[in-house]
């Protein structure tokens, strides 16, 4: 979003933001910019040189103020214009001729995402598939929301879900806007406005029932103690995220408070697992493990459920889990399915929904809220109260 930066109005967004975050981009001097979040905002800038970009990190707010990151700004791109030859004359300033999508992901865009953004597997990937093989060699400008409808109706075609879709159109047309915001080049018009998306009506719910926990748990038993059989079990009984679980280390974990810090979750803030008997159960066997397996060596694995060939966190555990589930004829389980589990199997205890949000470490309390229906077998018996009051109990 393109605004006049200043103090206040960083304030203004901070205020809105309840756990999300924004880049505006200043109208005064082109290339900077503020990422801002609900705690905190960084300012940037872009620097153009020999027709690429270069994102530099300014600093902090508020500990550096929206005055003195415009000075700085101002500094860094003239110290830019004394070392780099001037743009031809008549050459509109910062706009670059013939760019097409592919150098512009390259030599902007992702640059970008590396620096202000803590995954970018996820928009490499989008990239590679889809976007590439469409639009790479398209000149930006060129890419107007017709191509979107088009591509969306491409991927239904292949089969996509419409979830899938919706965020494929709506990632590309942020990545378009911002080729004009940052004054990189224009984009087509109709891009400015809003995609139609598709109604998502195959929301993907699966919870474990009382006999599949059963079942499931009775198969990695069988399987015996191993990083991948714990890694799993662990996330039942803990409700954590895949990569929370994979990447967890024995320096963040508090035997004596039962206590698991993750340092930085989804929503970019630490949290803190609360373990139960089963949970610190587990530990004590991933513990044993490294010891019978490392021996001495074991002392110096950081990583709770690690690779025993690479004593480093697993990248995956994909292919042992599918094999698992396979097993125990549960095909259509996600790992992700095991925290929806955990999540429903309080609600139907008769937990608060407020309780969970603090387990599970949603920042919002909207996103907990998907689970409040879940209560199914505990409602089952609250209407038996109505009988009882009646006397048909």
């Amino acid at each position: 979003m393109k605004t006049r930066l200043g103090d206040d109005v960083i304030r203004a967004e901070q205020a809105q933001q309840m756990g999300r975050r924004i880049t505006l981009t200043d109208t005064e001097i082109a290339g900077f910019f503020v990422e801002v979040r609900e705690r905190s905002a960084t300012f940037g800038v872009r620097l153009h040189a020999g027709g690429r970009v270069r994102v530099q990190k300014l600093g902090n707010f508020p500990e550096m103020s929206t005055e003195e990151a415009r000075a700085l700004c101002s500094a860094r791109k003239a110290e830019i214009a004394r070392t780099v030859p001037a743009a031809p004359p008549g050459a509109d300033a910062g706009l670059v001729p013939g760019m097409t999508l592919e150098r512009f992901y390259a030599d902007h865009y992702l640059p970008w995402y590396k620096t202000y953004r803590r995954n970018s597997a996820n928009v490499e990937q989008l990239y590679r598939s889809i976007y590439r093989p469409r639009f790479g060699r398209r000149l930006v400008g060129s890419i107007s929301r017709d191509d979107l409808k088009l591509l969306t109706s491409e991927m239904l075609a292949d089969d996509y879900a419409p979830g899938s879709i919706n965020l494929t159109v709506v990632v590309l047309r942020s990545m378009l806007r911002r080729a004009d915001d940052w004054g990189v080049c224009a984009v087509h018009p109709s891009i400015h406005k809003p995609p139609n998306r598709l109604p998502d009506t195959r929301q993907h719910e699966r919870f474990l029932s009382r006999d599949e926990a059963l079942r499931l748990q009775a198969e990695l038993k069988r399987r015996g103690a191993t990083p991948v059989t714990l890694a799993i079990l662990f996330l039942m009984y803990t409700g954590a995220r895949k990569n929370e679980a994979l990447k967890a280390e024995w320096r963040h974990v508090n035997l004596e408070r039962r206590e698991w810090r993750i340092p930085l979750s989804k929503n970019g803030r630490p949290r803190t697992v609360i373990l139960s008997h089963a949970a610190m159960g587990i530990l004590d066997q991933a513990r044993r493990y490294q010891t019978e397996t490392f021996g001495e060596g074991a002392a110096h694995v950081s990583a709770i459920f690690a690779n025993p060939h690479t004593q480093r966190p697993f990248h995956t555990i994909f292919q042992s889990w599918k094999r698992i589930r396979s097993a125990v004829g549960l095909d259509d389980l996600r790992l992700h399915d095991l925290r929806h589990s955990y999540a429903s199997t309080l609600v139907n205890a008769g937990v608060s929904i407020y309780e969970i949000q603090k387990l599970l470490g949603h920042s919002n309390i909207a996103t907990t809220q998907r689970y409040a229906h879940l209560a199914s077998e505990r409602l089952h018996e609250t209407v038996k109260l109505v009988d009882a009051g009646y006397g048909r109990g």
